[in-house]
This record gives C-alpha cells, structure tokens and sequence, in this order.
C-alpha cells in the first residue's frame, strides 16, 4: 500500500472511532490508546513529527499516542483552538500552564506575534520540544518565559508521576499517568508568578492533567481580580486521582464566571455549560469561561458563524 494512502487512511480511522467514543468511558480504557497507538505506529512509525498546525509548525515527539497522532490528523482540539486564537488576535498576555511541547503557545505566537507568554511545564523532555517549537514560531524569545515548574495551590514540591509513552498525561496521580516512576519537581502558583511578572493575563489555559483544581485554588486572586478568559480542563476521574473534589472545581468556576461553555467534541460545537451537565461527564472536557462583554461577544459571534 502508498505510504502516503496508508497515512491518509490511518489518520481518518482514528478520528472515526475517537467520535464514537467520544463523552463514553471508552475514550478512557487503557487499551483504547493501546489500539491506537498501534494502528498510528504503523503509518507513521515512532520518530518525531514536524507537522503545521492551526498556523503553528510543531516538532513533535514520535513516542507520544496521545496527542501527537490528534495533531498529525489535523483535529486535536480544533474548536478550542479556532476560538483561542479569536481571543489571542485581541489580546496581550497570555498563561499557558501545562504547556506539554508548546502547541497552544506557537499558535498564540503565529496569531499574534507582539503576545507576551507566561507558560509553565515541569517535564524537561516537554521543556525541551517547548523550546523548540517556540524557536520555529517566533523571531523574538523575549515575548516568552517558560517556568519549568508544576502548578498547585502553594509553593513547594510535587511528586509528579512520568507517563513513560504520553507526553500529555504526566500527573500527580499514578493511576492517571500510568507510569511507576516519579519524579520530584518545583511547584509554584499563578499568583505567586503574578508577583514577579509585571502583566495581568488576558487568557489563562490550565490543562495539567486532574490538577486543575489545584491550580485553580492557587489562582484564585489573579482569576478573581483580572477574569481571564479561561481555557480548562475537567476531568472529574483525574481531579478524584489527585485528591481534589471535582465539584468544588466546578462551584469556583461558576462563582467567578457570568459565561460558561463546554466544548462538545461528538457534535462539534461549542454550547452553553450547565452545571447539572457535568455530572454525566465519563471521561475529560474543555471548557471555556469569560466574564467581559467583549469576550463573550467573540463567543456568540464564533457561534453564529460556526454552527
């Protein structure tokens, strides 16, 4: 078979069987990646991937089967990032916590290249591709500062268990991770950071794998003062892992924000959160939250004209 056909099959399989399963425990089974893992492999073998993305160019670590084969296919997180960069076009500073191999950052920094970036990633090897990536998507290094460090709700020192496959789902929880070895990293929080970065953000993204809730709880005066738009994570199963209630995440968030909305990944679209929504969540989802008239017509004006 044309490798070149057999990639274009592999990578319209994946997202076949990803939208069945998506919002059913499936997505979550262990041998569900463990598939397509192998199927990805096949096409596409384990070396790393340079790829455009959403605008971005990526280099990719071919070990992942996570993410990596979502970006090779052309859909990982296609409506947040097509409404992330709506925000990014009219925005100043962007907080990138759990910034993985940078993929949010490079889109924000070939959207809009004057961005300031504060991102934060604890996983060298993450590091590594981080920088990497943003040497590729910008001329000017000093719009951006990573903080090789987790994010929780005090400073100090977490055990951050290392996935030995999937770059995107290191975490507190060694269940979630599925990996034995652990690894000690610095911990900060986004309102300490705040004290020695002189910007108030725009955006916040949090995807750090069942420790959102930490981070949030850490953010809270930051969150409470500048209502960030806010791109997040919530996976109930992950949060429960790493000793958080997902609940008390979910009461934080609707204190803090008028506008709250979730995006469906089945139906494609981007809808209104209700609370009562999220007790049926099986597996993660993104969210999205704002509190300013402006953004959320950015909102209403992406729906109009997407759905």
């Amino acid at each position: 078979m044309n490798k070149e056909y057999l990639q274009t099959f592999v990578k319209k399989t994946i997202l076949f069987f990803k939208n069945i399963f998506a919002d059913t425990p499936v997505q979550k089974w262990k041998v569900t990646n463990w598939v397509y893992a192998k199927v990805y492999y096949s096409a596409f073998g384990k070396q790393d991937q340079e790829v455009e993305y959403q605008g971005a160019s990526m280099i990719l670590p071919g070990q992942d089967t996570m993410i990596v084969p979502s970006i090779v296919g052309g859909y990982f997180e296609k409506i947040e990032l097509d409404i992330f960069r709506k925000f990014i076009e009219k925005s100043k500073y962007f907080v990138d916590v759990g910034a993985n191999v940078g993929l949010y950052t490079a889109v924000a920094l070939k959207t809009n290249p004057n961005i300031n970036i504060l991102a934060f990633e604890p996983v060298k090897t993450n590091v590594d591709y981080f920088n990497k990536n943003v040497a590729k998507n910008s001329s000017n290094k000093n719009n951006v500062k990573l903080i090789n460090s987790a994010v929780g709700s005090k400073v100090g020192i977490l055990d951050l268990f290392i996935s030995s496959d999937n770059s995107a789902i290191h975490s507190a929880s060694k269940k979630h991770s599925g990996g034995e070895n652990s690894s000690k990293v610095k911990m900060t929080t986004i309102d300490s950071a705040f004290k020695d970065n002189k910007f108030n953000p725009d955006i916040i993204k949090i995807d750090i794998e069942g420790y959102d809730g930490f981070a949030v709880d850490g953010g809270l005066k930051t969150l409470g003062s500048n209502k960030p738009v806010l791109f997040i994570e919530y996976d109930p199963h992950a949060l429960t892992e790493c000793g958080y209630e997902p609940q008390k995440l979910i009461k934080t968030l609707f204190s803090l924000y008028e506008f709250r909305y979730e995006f469906n990944q089945k139906k494609g679209r981007l809808i209104n959160l209700e609370q009562e929504s999220l007790k049926k969540i099986y597996a993660n989802k993104n969210l999205l939250f704002c509190n300013s008239k402006i953004h959320h017509a950015i909102v209403d004006k992406f729906i109009l004209e997407n759905q």
